[in-house]
C-alpha cells in the first residue's frame, strides 16, 4: 500500500495569487500538505505464488533477456601495421 498527499506551494496573500509578480518571491511561498485528502494505492500480493510448471521455464527467459534483440556489427580484426625505420 502506499499513501501520498497532495502539496500546494503557493503565495500567502491573496493579491499575490490572483496576480504573481514576475520575479517569484520565494520567502513569500508558502507549502500547504492536504493531509485531509490522502491518496491511497493498494497493490495486490500473492502469498501463496503457484510453482512454475516447468524449472526450465525460468532457465529460458532469463538467457532470453540476456540475448541482445540486435545482432552486434562484426568486423574483421586489423592486424598492426609498423612503419620502417
Amino acid at each position: 500500500m502506499r499513501v501520498g498527499y497532495y502539496v500546494n506551494n503557493d503565495y500567502d496573500e491573496e493579491q499575490l495569487r490572483e496576480e504573481p509578480p514576475a520575479k517569484l518571491l520565494l520567502d513569500r511561498v508558502q507549502r500547504n500538505i492536504l493531509a485531509d485528502k490522502p491518496r491511497v494505492t493498494k497493490f495486490p500480493i500473492n502469498f501463496h505464488p503457484e510453482p512454475a510448471t516447468s524449472s526450465e521455464q525460468p532457465q529460458q527467459d532469463a538467457e532470453q533477456q540476456q540475448q541482445p534483440t540486435s545482432p552486434e556489427p562484426q568486423t574483421a580484426p586489423v592486424e598492426p601495421h609498423m612503419a620502417p625505420l
